[in-house]
């Protein structure tokens, strides 16, 4: 992610900022990570920069794919939670 600050006001007294992020970042847990795997790396050509199994709540597996400045996490689940 790419992250700058622009000036809220032309006072030169003040210092305010506000972050302006370009991109997005969004988690979705899914039933079956091979299968959205598929589609988001497969059929949509997003990369694969990160993957992590986990057993802190139970199993999990989550896959994080990038495109650009976007990120997308795919989070599978056992038990499901749904």
């Amino acid at each position: 992610m790419q992250a700058a600050w622009a000036p809220m006001n032309t006072d030169s007294s003040i210092q305010t900022a506000k972050i302006v992020r370009i991109g997005v970042d969004i988690g979705i847990v899914v039933a079956k990570l091979e299968r959205s795997l598929s589609f988001y790396r497969d059929l949509l050509g997003m990369l694969v920069v990160a993957e992590v199994t986990t057993s802190l709540i139970g199993k999990g597996r989550m896959v994080q794919l990038q495109h650009g400045e976007s990120l997308i996490k795919l989070v599978e689940l056992h038990p499901p939670p749904f």
